[in-house]
């Protein structure tokens, strides 16, 4: 029986060159993931405070301004919700109901050697005639000059 010899040239790994590369690749989405996944974490704790108001004993459309901020800003306190994007509560009354909208914009410095910054906008609603629909936009949110 014939052996069959594998070259040296055909076992050989990665170099150290194709090495630092996958590991530059590797460190880029780590320093991203490091940058934006905290956000989107707070982000939820706001949508779980908004949540927290459509759950509350009384309906939503009976609550006046000052019970939905204390609503919202306690859940907040027990989550360390601590940006200020999230504090930008804004209560519309209107025929058709109550609209609690949190929007917010976040900007975060990236690659600071480049001048590059992210950023995310985060958009939650909570509609009094729709409550099961928390927390996405369901109707346009005109903004106030």
């Amino acid at each position: 029986m014939k052996q069959k010899t594998i070259s040296s040239c055909s076992q050989r790994g990665m170099s150290v060159f194709n090495f630092l590369i996958v590991m530059m690749v590797a460190g880029f989405f780590m320093m991203f993931a490091f940058k934006v996944v905290p956000y989107y974490a707070e982000n939820m704790y706001v949508v779980e405070a908004l949540k927290a108001v459509g759950e509350s004993a009384k309906p939503v459309s009976e609550m006046n301004k000052r019970e939905i901020k204390t609503i919202i800003q306690r859940h907040y306190m027990l989550n360390n919700v601590r940006a200020e994007g999230p504090n930008n509560i804004d209560v519309d009354r209107s025929r058709d109901g109550l609209l609690v909208n949190i929007n917010y914009e976040v900007r975060v410095p990236f690659l600071e050697v480049l001048n590059l910054d992210l950023v995310m906008s985060f958009e939650n609603q909570l509609d009094s005639s729709d409550v099961e629909a928390c927390c996405k936009p369901t109707k346009p949110v005109v903004k106030k000059k």
